[in-house]
């Protein structure tokens, strides 16, 4: 989370250096969107890694093997609680810019 934070600080740079005239709030929604919709399938990697099926079968040997395996469950809690809280800043964010309470 803390990586994320310095993430949007460099996308906002850009709108801040150009000038946008857009609200944060309306930028911050679209960069979670993004964030949100390439996290839930970078969230998928650990049961694709998991799974060795298919041209799938290599990845767990390239990317740590038995080790990897071990920490399989861990690695997709973290994912998902990331995803999941980010998704979250998205909802109020949406009520936010439409004027909903």
């Amino acid at each position: 989370m803390r990586a994320e934070t310095a993430f949007f600080e460099a996308f906002m740079y850009g709108f801040d250096s150009d000038g946008a005239e857009i609200s944060k709030n309306q930028i911050r929604l679209s960069y979670l969107t993004s964030v949100c919709g390439y996290g839930l399938a970078v969230a998928s990697t650990p049961a694709i890694i998991d799974a060795r099926v298919g041209i799938w079968e290599g990845l767990l040997d390239r990317y740590g093997g038995r080790e990897l395996m071990e920490d399989l469950p861990d690695s997709y809690r973290v994912r998902i609680e990331f995803i999941t809280t980010l998704f979250d800043e998205a909802l109020g964010l949406v009520d936010q810019v439409n004027g909903h309470k």
